[in-house]
């Protein structure tokens, strides 16, 4: 089962809400306090000091509707704009927050609208792990046996996958021992806290990519829909180096969305 993040319907991850009913707005003319972090695809900060992509775009098109005044409350990370959110020097947040037991004791949540997980991201450049050691103990015959064998092996599990409708998945050993990253103060590093997995972390996502591609870090574990899109491109877009992404599962804490 797969570790799902709940993101909320206000924004495009999520909207941490404090309680603004549509009477008290109307009577206020006071602008709301909007709290962002950067978060492609979700949130970007643009170079001319303004702030677009999809979770922008839906929130001034909801505060347009109900004719709210607003003003946004650039942050770097998500501990800022829940602490912020917290503390009431923000009225509503908009960021890539998961919604967890924890954080609803504290906060109200929209509705959520967008099922996500967890993913996995490894660098899939240079030569497959071990190769070299298998040259080294088998005669090329032998590990011709062997490339076959695999290849059989490969396209059996991919015709299951095809019948059964299955995203691929690490195996659940694939992690330890590996040099994993995340960002700090996350459902991300939750996650791998609960399974005992040894992990550093970065304040943002894209701090974590560089480690990624100079091999100074073997997987990056952080919500699936942005590592999805990093996959497929960088925020200028162009392509990001190659790169595999497979969902985590479920979390034994936190609850999972249908």
């Amino acid at each position: 089962m797969r570790y799902v993040l709940r993101f909320s319907a206000l924004l495009s991850c999520i909207v941490v809400l404090t309680v603004v009913r549509t009477s008290a707005v109307a009577q206020d003319t006071t602008p709301l306090r909007v709290a962002i972090k950067p978060l492609t695809p979700f949130v970007i900060y643009n170079d001319d000091g303004t702030f677009s992509s999809f979770s922008i775009d839906l929130w001034e098109a909801i505060a347009e509707r109900n004719t709210w005044g607003f003003e946004y409350v650039p942050l770097e990370t998500v501990a800022d704009v829940l602490e912020m959110v917290r503390t009431g020097d923000a009225d509503v947040g908009i960021a890539g927050i998961s919604i967890t037991r924890e954080r609803e004791e504290t906060l109200d949540f929209s509705q959520p609208m967008f099922n996500a997980g967890l993913q996995i991201m490894t660098n899939t450049n240079g030569s497959a792990p071990g190769l070299d050691l298998l040259l080294r103990f088998f005669s090329p015959s032998l590990l011709l046996v062997f490339i076959v064998l695999f290849v059989v092996i490969i396209l059996v599990g991919h015709l299951v996958w095809l019948v059964e409708h299955k995203k691929p998945e690490f195996p659940d050993d694939y992690l330890p021992g590996k040099r994993i990253v995340t960002v700090a103060d996350t459902t991300s590093a939750a996650f791998l806290q609960e399974r005992n997995l040894l992990f550093s972390t970065v304040t943002t996502i894209e701090e974590a990519y560089p480690l990624l591609e100079s091999r100074r870090a073997d997987a990056i574990v952080y919500d699936a829909p942005v590592l999805r899109y990093t996959g497929a491109c960088d925020d200028r877009g162009q392509p990001f180096s190659p790169v595999r992404t497979t969902a985590l599962p479920c979390s034994r804490t936190d609850r999972c969305a249908r």
